[in-house]
């Protein structure tokens, strides 16, 4: 017999116990790894994964999810890309440039031009600045599923304007102040932009807030003329994400890897499940019944091409809107799913 290792066939499993999880990520993901890509985008507007290189960008259309889907391209100009995503009709392709530079590229036409967003330049192109408003704003979130972006103010960032925003008009919310507890130490926290999330949910917006110190996720109503606290929820972690799968929302404590399940539109605060790992269906893996001789073992395709893909709550993770994550340095996009058979039994 020769001294390298004996491997079994793979064969396809579960990462953890299907018992203990009410939320998952199905193998394999969608691969994106494209040669000196500049990074990945997302594009909530039009569903889509954007990965450009120096002359090209290439688009894949994630609304109905496949890991065999195929991207689609187009050719850019060279340059820095700070963003970028298409128009909601997908004729126009805009690349963000600088912090005042827009580059817009007509697919149709071929035709390119540049705006700058500074007040002199009040018109170009087929842009017209319509309105200006003035506030002190220290950052912003925005989705376009809510058409809404909050601006953030203030020395703690926790007074915010809201602005829905419509083909008709722009409608401004009135402004409010998010809940904040004060340290031991009596010093002010400062909200920060991944503190915030914007939800919609059976067609309600609502905004969630981490407050770090007091360790809960305050829950906002947002309506157009008001804007109503509805409670809080309980966290275990420093580190919150948000998803929303079939109208529930998905708190994902990262730090402690684990998710808890709830429903916003309940009378109760209660959550749906207790906080449970994410578990990760369809992985392949050798069987834990494989032998090794004295010799360091070489190791089968399966787990080369798979071992970073079998980590969950990973560092590089980048929570998307609605339902998926990003694992910004493997180059791959999962979907969350409700694993509605461990659910039912437990409510």
């Amino acid at each position: 017999m020769s001294g390298k290792a004996t491997t079994s066939t793979p064969n396809i499993g579960l990462r953890g116990s299907s018992g203990l999880s009410h939320a998952y990520i199905q193998y394999p993901p969608l691969r994106c790894n494209v040669p000196k890509s500049r990074g990945l985008f997302y594009d909530d507007g039009n569903k889509l994964l954007l990965s450009p290189t120096a002359d090209q960008v290439f688009s894949w259309k994630v609304s109905l999810f496949s890991p065999l889907i195929g991207p689609t391209t187009d050719s850019i100009s060279e340059g820095p890309i700070i963003a970028i995503r298409y128009s909601l009709d997908t004729k126009v392709l805009a690349i963000q440039r600088s912090g005042h530079e827009i580059q817009f590229w007509d697919r149709e036409t071929a035709e390119m031009f540049s705006h700058k967003c500074t007040t002199e330049s009040e018109k170009s192109k087929s842009l017209q600045l319509v309105e200006t408003k003035k506030l002190n704003v220290s950052w912003y979130v925005y989705t376009h599923e809510s058409r809404l972006v909050l601006l953030a103010s203030g020395m703690q960032c926790k007074t915010f304007h809201g602005f829905q925003i419509s083909s008709a008009d722009v409608v401004r919310l009135p402004r409010f102040e998010m809940v904040m507890a004060k340290s031991e130490a009596n010093s002010k926290p400062v909200l920060a932009a991944e503190d915030i999330f914007i939800v919609t949910v059976y067609g309600r917006i609502y905004c969630l807030q981490v407050d770090r110190v007091a360790m809960l996720l305050h829950s906002y109503r947002l309506y157009r003329d008001a804007v109503i606290q509805q409670g809080s929820l309980l966290i275990y972690s420093s580190r919150i994400a948000v998803s929303v799968v079939d109208n529930v929302i998905l708190i994902h404590q990262v730090d402690a890897k684990v998710v808890i399940i709830y429903d916003l539109f309940a009378d109760s605060r209660a959550p749906i499940s207790a906080p449970l790992p994410l578990l990760l269906r369809g992985f392949p893996r050798s069987s834990s019944s494989s032998q090794f001789s004295g010799r360091e073992s070489e190791s089968s395709d399966v787990n080369a091409v798979s071992s970073h893909e079998a980590v969950t709550y990973a560092d590089t993770w980048n929570f998307l809107v609605r339902d998926f994550v990003c694992d910004v340095a493997n180059k791959l996009l999962w979907k969350f799913n409700l694993y509605l058979e461990a659910i039912s039994p437990n409510n």
